[in-house]
C-alpha cells in the first residue's frame, strides 16, 4: 500500500513540476511579446520662457525628446491665442532630444502661447500665458 502511495505522490510532483514549466514558458513568451510591441512617447516641454512682453518680444525656449523607438518627424506648431506664429518640420533620431528658442513680434497684453503637435494620434501641447507691460488699476 505504501508503494502505491509513493507512486500516487510522485505523480502529483511530476504534474506540478510540469505545470510549474509550462507556466514560466507562457510567462516568457509574453515578456518576449511585450516588449516587441513596446509602445514608445514623445516629449515635449519648456526649458526656458518669459511670461512679459519685452520690448515688443515673447521670447521662450521648449524642447522635444523623441523616445518612440524609430526616428520621427515632428510637424510643430507655435501658436498666440488662436493665431498662428509659426509652423515647421523637426526631424529628430531614435532617442534624441532637440531644442529650440523662439522670438517672436507681439504687443503689450494677455496671450496664451502654445507648442503643439500629434504623434501617433497622441495631441501633445504645452503653453504659458504672457504678462501684460500695464498696469491694472
Amino acid at each position: 500500500m505504501e508503494g502505491k502511495k509513493d507512486q500516487g505522490d510522485e505523480k502529483i510532483l511530476n504534474a506540478i513540476i510540469i505545470a510549474c514549466v509550462v507556466g514560466i514558458t507562457i510567462i516568457l513568451g509574453l515578456i518576449y511579446y511585450n516588449s516587441l510591441n513596446e509602445i514608445g512617447f514623445s516629449e515635449l516641454y519648456f526649458n526656458d520662457y518669459s511670461k512679459e512682453i519685452t520690448d515688443g518680444k515673447i521670447s521662450f525656449n521648449y524642447a522635444i525628446a523623441n523616445h518612440e523607438g524609430v526616428d520621427t518627424t515632428y510637424e510643430v506648431t507655435c501658436r498666440k491665442n488662436d493665431i498662428l506664429l509659426g509652423k515647421e518640420r523637426i526631424f529628430i533620431e531614435t532617442d534624441g532630444k532637440k531644442s529650440f528658442e523662439k522670438l517672436f513680434d507681439s504687443e503689450n497684453g494677455t496671450y496664451k502661447i502654445s507648442v503643439e503637435f500629434v504623434n501617433n494620434n497622441q495631441t501633445y501641447e504645452i503653453h504659458f500665458w504672457t504678462q501684460t507691460d500695464e498696469e491694472y488699476i
